[in-house]
């Protein structure tokens, strides 16, 4: 996929001391591929997949979710390595590819619950997988911005 290439150069391409580092309030390269993680584990293995504790502990969820009652105990609260941050990430696009290659016009329009819970709307599984790829493309946006700022 094209996305994932994107994520490819901008990763190896990144200096080793710019990882960490953040414009502002902004999420720095780790903490953004943290946030991808979990990203996946909530539209790819809770929503389609259903399962009911999809989540990686070193997946970066949204500021607020705390305060939406959301379980924060399933995270860590240590900052992951690199290396540990890039085998998940790894496996959760790996997991993607292969839903994608097996998935159906069929499969595509069947409804899902919200992975967010509550309200009314039950999107399809195919606006999931728009869910997934908007959020890849989205923070590409913005941490090679970013990147483009601290270097």
């Amino acid at each position: 996929m094209a996305v994932q290439a994107a994520w490819e150069t901008t990763v190896t391409n990144t200096p080793p001391e710019l990882v960490d580092a953040h414009v502002e309030d902004e999420w720095s390269l780790a903490q953004t591929l943290r946030h991808l993680v979990l990203a996946t584990d909530a539209w790819l293995r809770r929503a389609i997949m259903g399962m009911e504790q999809p989540f990686h502990e070193i997946g970066l969820i949204f500021t607020g979710a705390a305060e939406m009652g959301f379980d924060m105990s399933i995270f860590r609260t240590d900052v992951p390595a690199l290396e540990e941050i890039l085998e998940v990430r790894a496996e959760r696009q790996q997991m993607v590819t292969d839903f994608l290659a097996g998935a159906t016009p069929e499969l595509l329009v069947e409804e899902r619950n919200n992975p967010w819970g509550g309200g009314d709307w039950h999107p399809t599984v195919g606006d999931c997988v728009r869910v997934i790829l908007e959020e890849e493309w989205a923070h590409l946006r913005y941490i090679r911005r970013d990147l483009a700022l601290l270097a």
